[in-house]
Parts: structure tokens; C-alpha cells; sequence
């Protein structure tokens, strides 16, 4: 991501280029500097891609197409068998909102919340829906953890530190723009001007995100899935983001892109 500070070792090079997450990386890479929503690789039946689906979900959406976004995704749980995937299920019910279709969006967040009614991201939806006057919110939770957005607390100075590369559902200040720059430069992709004049400012893009200040600004709970470059841990996907100020000229320079 930075090889002015730290140059590749020309070791791991060759087994890099024969690594299939690290040929989805190189992809999700080039499309933020073209602004492509979605890879045309083929996404495969394992956690990370399931990750990279449901970021290109969260810039199909961020870009109006939901509906596609939607039979993308539907396709992809059918054919793979996935109907219990609870990440997955909330997502498809935030594409039915994008349409306007809320009642579908609601039945399903609800019939969700039979089963998984402590997964985060579910608990996102149903905080949503029920400001919105759809439904109520998931109870409190028995093991006494607090969900920052569910419990009171101060999300816009705890994010940053809570959510390392999820830019916040409404960023209502200096500090949330300029965390959500260096999150994840996706969060500028409404926008094919302010996209690309937010890429050219590198560092300083963030300035441009000023206009983001309220949730209805973005798709809603979008944070909940926009993901950026993902590895896997043990095994685990974990989504590092992609800063807005990579360099991009010294990333191509360093034939990091081949």
C-alpha cells in the first residue's frame, strides 16, 4: 500500500502472484482507480470472498444500483447453499429498502432476529428500521456488552477507535471525514466527480466528504458491509480497508498491480 516506506520482498513476490485472495486484492485495487463497482471474477464459496461480494454490494449500492446488487447476491446464496448466512440475509434486506421495498425489508430483519438476535450487524438493521417506525430494535443485551450505536454512548468520538476501517453511518464531523477517508476511500464513491477529485487530493480527499453529514446521506447501514482489502488471520477474513491517499503512481511504479 506504501512502498516509498516499505519496499515489497522480492521473495514473497512469486508466491503472491499465484495467490487467489491476492489476485482479488490487485482487482478491488485497480477498480478504485478506474471506479468500477464490481470485480467480473467469479466469487468463490469460502469467507473471504464472501467478504469482497458484499463490499461490491456496499459500492453497487453507494452508485444506485441495488436491484442488481440484489440479484448478484441472491444468485450467489442459492447457488451455494447459504440460506442461514445471517450477514448476507441483513444485507438483502437493505437492498429491498434501497427499493422501497420496507415491509419485505422488515419481514426479513424480523424473521433474522429469531435466530441470530446478537449478530452486530443485524442489530444495525433493526436500530434503522425502528427509527424509521418499521419496528423494534433487538432487546438489550443479557451478557452486558454495549453496541455503540444501540446503548447511548458517544459513537461520533468513539468510532474511530471502535471501527478501524468502517466509516461511520453519518459523518457529522471533521474528524469522522477524515477517519472515513483513511478507512475506506470507497465512502466517496457516490459521487464520480467527487471520487475522483477526492483520489487527485490524496491526503487531503478527505475535505471533499464534507457534504456526507447525515445517514440519508449514504445508503443506509452501509458500514455494516463496505469492505475494502481482505487477508485472512488463522484462516479468518479480515477486512483492512483501503486508504482514500494510497499512492497509486508508486504502487503501479513498483509493479506492485502485476
Amino acid at each position: 500500500m506504501q512502498p516509498k516506506k516499505r519496499k515489497l520482498d522480492e521473495k514473497l513476490k512469486s508466491l503472491l502472484s499465484v495467490d487467489p485472495l491476492m489476485k482479488r486484492n490487485i482487482d478491488l485495487i485497480r477498480r478504485f482507480i478506474n471506479g468500477e463497482a464490481a470485480t467480473e471474477l467469479k466469487y468463490r464459496q469460502n469467507p473471504a470472498d464472501r467478504l469482497i461480494l458484499l463490499g461490491d454490494v456496499a459500492r453497487l449500492r453507494l452508485v444506485g444500483k441495488s436491484e442488481i446488487a440484489l440479484n448478484i447476491l441472491e444468485r450467489y446464496i442459492r447457488e451455494n447453499s447459504l440460506e442461514d448466512w445471517v450477514h448476507g440475509g441483513v444485507v438483502c434486506a437493505l437492498l429491498h429498502l434501497d427499493e422501497g421495498r420496507v415491509l419485505t425489508a422488515t419481514n426479513m430483519a424480523e424473521n433474522l432476529a429469531k435466530q441470530q438476535s446478537r449478530h452486530p450487524h443485524l442489530r444495525s438493521l433493526l436500530r434503522h428500521l425502528e427509527s424509521i417506525g418499521e419496528t423494534i430494535s433487538a432487546s438489550s443485551e443479557p451478557t452486558g456488552i454495549e453496541w455503540l450505536r444501540d446503548s447511548g454512548l458517544d459513537w461520533v468520538n468513539a468510532w474511530p477507535y471502535r471501527h478501524t476501517v468502517a466509516p461511520a453511518p453519518a459523518l457529522v464531523t471533521k474528524e469522522l471525514q477524515k477517519h472515513a477517508w483513511q478507512a475506506n476511500g470507497w465512502v466517496a464513491f457516490g459521487d464520480e466527480a467527487t471520487f475522483s477529485n477526492a483520489k487527485k487530493k490524496s491526503a487531503a480527499g478527505w475535505k471533499l466528504l464534507n457534504s456526507y453529514k447525515s445517514e440519508v446521506d449514504f445508503p443506509p447501514c452501509l458500514f455494516t458491509h463496505l469492505t475494502g482489502v481482505i487477508v485472512t488471520i488463522g484462516g479468518m477474513p479480515v477486512d483492512l480497508g483501503i486508504p482514500g491517499d494510497i499512492d497509486i503512481a508508486e504502487i503501479e511504479k513498483s509493479g506492485l498491480l502485476e
